[in-house]
Formats: structure tokens, C-alpha cells, sequence
């Protein structure tokens, strides 16, 4: 038994001379295609409108819808399916109409062979075939753009929101009364704000990731440090540092290097404040202002994050933002009334020392 190969298309045959189409279908039957007969223009559009066709073959001269007219139609409502035209009439005029309202394939005569008829209907199955891919790859490459392009509106997102935050990440730097300097795993600095460049005697020209700033800041070697601070069982380390006969606090935190597996180091520097005698007790004054300081920085902060220029924030965002302020305002107006009341005790006491009233 003889298995039957899958079709490989579907060819329509159009001739108004029925052993014409009974000679294509005989020449076609051992063949892997699937032939559809129509005695007529009509007949042929009322089959395609039921059966997709690949490619049809149809003669010129027909009763009722000519062959020109026919593939007209063809062109006009299945553009995917090739078109040959079938004729033993040698009229140019006719012919040349086919070409240009049904752009004909390819034209076959008649008398016509077998081998002929087989070698032009493979070669309209290929090029049937070959602007179907063309078709897909079409579609396949806009869908692919049209993904690239929302990659790439999401990617250029991504980086307004980076530089939106890097921009405020560096005005709250820019503002800090503390030193903050940070390392990564190989001790290269690779942030440092304007009042440890003040300090370091670094800000009349670039800090290179090279310069040894931990050295500088902490007269301790990076790799002892990072040593010091990983081996510390708080964690974190707390540090005296005397320079230009100031005296700061420092304290250095752990930080991940975002660039290798290590771990850098977040160095915070704060200068403290002479404490003066005040009887038995100590001066709140200096104290107070030790705190204001911050504190100033830390509302300036919060304002400059509130700039429209940097980006919209979120509502959440903008709650925390105003609740944050609110508060450090109170903190303000407290220190404040504090520093009042120590200045008027202050004077009270003097006066009273003095035998003023």
C-alpha cells in the first residue's frame, strides 16, 4: 500500500474546457498537491472563498469572467496566492492587460507538456512559500522592535531614576556638616563630600580613587582598617582623630562593594565641641550648637529633595518628606528655646554675681 504524501499547496485550475482540466488533473495526480477544479471566474472565487489557495492557473479567454478579470479580482482579495495564466491565444493586448491589472507569475501555453507545467507550478509554490517567510520574518522583526523599543523606554527610565538619585544623593552630600568618606574592598575611595575634602586638604583638585584618603583621615592603613572593622565583634568601630589640634569622632560602618565580593567602609567624621565650665555643671550652650549644626544640614537636606527639578516624588514619598521636615522643625525651634534659656540663666548668673539686679 502506497502512502499518500501531505500535500504541499493547494493549486486552483480554471478553464471553461473541461478536458483541459481533466488533462491537468491527470498530469497532477501522482503529484503532492492539492487540485481544485473550476469551470468559470466565479465558480473559482466562490471555491477561494472557502479554501485557501496557493496558487491558480487560469486560461484567458472564458464565457461570462475573463481570465484578466478573474486574476483581477484574485489580486485584489487573496494577494498571498500566486497567479498564472493558461493560454494558446498569441494576443498581446489581452495579454498585457493580464500583466497589469493580475500581475500574472508566469504564463503557460498551450499546447503545453507536462515537465513545463510541473517546473512552473514547483517554482510559484516557492515563491509562494518564500513571501509567506518573508511575511513572518516581517512580523517576527516588529514584534522584536516593538519589545526592543519598551526595553529601551524602561532602560532610559531607569536611568532618569538613577540620575534623578544620584543628583539628590549628592546634594545631601554636599550639604553634610560631617566628613563621610567611603572605600571599597581594595581601600580606593570612591566617595568623599566637600567637608572631607576640607578637612584632607583635598578640594583644589580631583580626588583620584588612588589617593589613600583613609590614611589621611584616620592615619590607619585601608587594609588595617577594613581588617580592624571586619574582625570587630560590634560590628562598627569608634575613633578618636586629633588633626590641626581639632578633635573628631569617627565611625566607621561596614559597606558592600558593589563592584566585587568585599566589603569597603563608610568613614563619618564629626568635630567635638570644647566643653566650658559653668559651676559644678557643664555649659548646654556648645552642646546645643553641636546639635544645630546637623541638624541645619539635615533640613536643607530635606528641602533640596523637595526641588521639582530633580523629579516628581510619589505621594508616599512626599508624606514622609513633609512629616520629616515638620518634625526637624520642632527639633530646630526646640535647640533653639534651649539655647534661649541657657543664654538668659547665664546672664542671670552673671548679674547676680556682679550684685546687678
Amino acid at each position: 500500500m502506497r502512502l499518500r504524501q501531505p500535500d504541499k499547496g493547494t493549486i486552483l485550475c480554471v478553464d471553461d474546457e473541461p478536458s483541459v482540466l481533466s488533462a491537468i488533473r491527470r498530469a497532477l495526480k501522482r503529484r503532492p498537491y492539492k487540485v481544485l477544479l473550476a469551470e468559470g471566474g466565479q465558480q473559482a472565487l466562490d471555491t477561494m472563498a472557502q479554501t485557501r489557495v496557493h496558487v491558480i492557473v487560469s486560461d484567458m479567454r472564458m464565457p461570462g469572467m475573463d481570465g484578466p478579470t478573474l486574476l483581477k479580482n484574485v489580486k485584489e482579495l487573496y494577494p498571498d496566492t500566486i497567479r498564472m495564466v493558461l493560454t494558446g491565444h498569441a494576443d498581446v493586448s489581452t495579454t498585457m492587460d493580464a500583466i497589469n491589472s493580475g500581475e500574472v507569475f508566469r504564463f503557460v501555453t498551450k499546447p503545453w507538456t507536462k515537465e513545463d507545467l510541473l517546473s512552473s507550478l514547483e517554482q510559484a509554490l516557492a515563491a509562494y512559500r518564500l513571501n509567506e517567510e518573508n511575511v513572518r520574518l516581517m512580523a517576527l522583526t516588529a514584534k522584536q522592535n516593538e519589545e526592543l523599543r519598551k526595553l529601551t523606554d524602561d532602560l532610559q527610565h531607569q536611568v532618569v531614576e538613577v540620575e534623578t538619585l544620584r543628583l539628590r544623593l549628592g546634594a545631601v552630600l554636599d550639604q553634610m556638616a560631617d566628613a563621610l568618606i567611603v572605600i571599597d574592598s581594595a581601600g580606593h575611595c570612591v566617595v568623599i563630600n566637600p567637608v572631607a575634602r576640607r578637612m584632607l586638604g583635598l578640594d583644589r583638585r580631583p580626588v583620584e580613587p588612588t589617593d589613600d584618603v583613609a590614611s589621611l583621615a584616620l592615619s590607619v592603613r585601608p587594609g588595617q582598617l577594613l581588617e580592624t572593622l571586619r574582625t570587630s565583634d560590634d560590628g562598627f568601630l569608634r575613633l578618636k582623630v586629633e588633626r590641626n589640634g581639632r578633635q573628631f569622632d569617627a565611625l566607621v560602618t561596614p559597606a558592600k562593594d558593589a563592584h566585587s565580593d568585599g566589603t569597603g567602609a563608610v568613614i563619618v567624621l564629626r568635630e567635638v565641641a570644647a566643653a566650658s565650665p559653668l559651676g559644678s555643671g557643664t555649659d548646654p550652650i556648645p552642646l546645643l550648637r553641636d546639635l544645630e549644626a546637623p541638624l541645619a544640614a539635615v533640613i536643607l537636606s530635606l528641602r533640596h529633595l523637595d526641588d521639582p527639578s530633580l523629579g516628581p516624588l510619589s505621594d508616599s514619598q512626599q508624606a514622609v518628606l513633609q512629616t520629616a521636615l515638620r518634625n526637624c522643625n520642632r527639633l530646630d525651634g526646640l535647640f533653639a528655646g534651649l539655647a534661649g534659656a541657657a543664654i538668659s540663666e547665664q546672664a542671670s548668673a552673671f548679674c547676680s554675681d556682679q550684685g546687678q539686679p
